[in-house]
């Protein structure tokens, strides 16, 4: 089964990561496997992502490990990022790249140098289950993540102290979290149905519940001006572009493009500037890249 996928950010590759404890690189134009198998994990590959540069992929894996890999020849960069006691269930790159945040099933936060591998501070303790999301804030200050115990918790990244009380609300795990562009607002999504907008300099919750899910958020992210907020639940993901995966169909504007058969239908979705990447239970990954025209021929 495909974990996670997520696109570079000049979108000519993508990166998936699997079960079967392995990390691939993908030419999102063609959907050729780009080099041979990235091998060094030991346990399913439950998170990846590009660094802002596109240079280096990490990934995380139940292995309690995380792991840099150079994206032009596959070689991994340092030797295994080591110190989470379960497995790392999410991981991302700051924003400038020079550092790396997990989550894991111990209930922590680690943060990393991405020049060396060594984890910059003790690890972030304050959650009590399994840390399910990690994100940055956009100037690289602040660390926010989201958690099986229900809460988002808000972190200094320069000293590790948790920067406001933990901002609770939800009923059920908190599957996703991010920051908006200008970093004032924090968006989390949860398996309770819900997405909640939180004040990142306050913690309050700064909107009623959006509450139009009926099942598990398990993705949230602001629109590139901040103004919008996109969601995903179990059937339908709002993606942007107005490009939507609903009833096993790649929609757009409400209406059906694309049909999903039933091996196609995905696990993991990422998107970027109209091009969809869907990863399915099967370890398949399929690439469709929609272009705007002025009708269908």
């Amino acid at each position: 089964m495909v974990r996670s996928v997520a696109f570079s950010p000049d979108g000519r590759q993508v990166v998936s990561g699997s079960d079967d404890q392995t990390v691939r690189l993908w030419n999102a134009a063609t959907g050729a496997q780009v080099l041979p198998t990235l091998v060094g994990h030991t346990d399913t590959v439950s998170s990846v992502a590009f660094s802002p540069d596109g240079r280096q992929v990490v990934s995380g894996s139940y292995d309690h490990t995380l792991r840099l890999w150079d994206v032009a020849t596959g070689a991994q960069v340092l030797l295994a990022l080591e110190g989470h006691t379960a497995g790392v269930s999410s991981v991302v790159f700051s924003p400038d790249g020079k550092h790396v945040v997990s989550g894991s099933c111990d209930n922590t936060v680690r943060l990393w140098d991405a020049a060396t591998g060594a984890q910059v501070l003790p690890a972030l303790v304050g959650h009590t289950n399994t840390v399910s999301s990690v994100a940055f804030s956009p100037d690289n200050r602040q660390i926010v993540s989201g958690s099986d115990d229900y809460t988002v918790r808000m972190w200094d990244a320069a000293t590790g102290a948790q920067v406001l009380p933990a901002l609770e609300g939800h009923t059920d795990t908190v599957s996703s979290v991010a920051f908006s562009p200008d970093g004032r607002q924090i968006v989390s999504g949860s398996d309770d149905s819900t997405v909640r907008l939180w004040d990142a300099a306050t913690g309050a919750q700064v909107l009623p519940v959006l509450d139009g899910h009926t099942d598990t958020v398990s993705l949230v992210a602001f629109s590139l001006d901040g103004r919008q907020v996109m969601s995903d639940y179990n059937e339908q993901t709002v993606l942007s572009h107005n490009l939507v995966v609903s009833n096993d169909w790649i929609m757009e504007g409400g209406i059906n493009i694309l049909w999903l058969p039933s091996e196609y239908r995905t696990r993991v979705i990422a998107i970027l500037r109209g091009s969809v990447v869907l990863g399915q239970s099967t370890g398949k990954i399929s690439i469709f890249k929609f272009i705007q025209t002025s009708k269908f021929l």
